[in-house]
Order: structure tokens, then sequence, then C-alpha cells
């Protein structure tokens, strides 16, 4: 998405990360955001220990068996 750097700056970041340490739930998608963004994940954290609410969906997840 080029235009989202030229419109937001920094490479197209549309979100502010302290706001994440306000959440009452966070779902991460499809990433490993403690290793891939450990400074920006510390808010995760923050709001963890608020009492938010932590989703993470990994589609590379195998199906449980049935």
């Amino acid at each position: 998405m080029p235009g989202l750097g030229t419109s937001f700056g920094r490479g197209g970041a549309t979100v502010w990360l302290p706001d994440l340490e306000n959440a009452d739930c966070i779902l991460i998608q499809g990433s490993n955001f403690a290793e891939a963004h450990p400074v920006a994940f510390r808010f995760v954290m923050k709001a963890k220990e608020r009492g938010a609410v932590i989703i993470h969906v990994d589609p590379r997840s195998p199906a449980p068996p049935r």
C-alpha cells in the first residue's frame, strides 16, 4: 500500500501504538507481535495488566484433530 506512506507517514502506520494501552480488547491477526515489534508490544502488555482481553488469531496454526 504505497499510498499509505504518503498519506500517513512512517511507512503507512495508521495506528498510534500508545493507544493500545487504553484498549479493552486487542485482536492480533497473523503476527507474532511480541517478537516482531517488542517495543510496541509493551503497550499490549500494559493493557492486559489493566484487564484487557487479548485475542490472537494465527491462520498458520494447524486445525485441531477431529
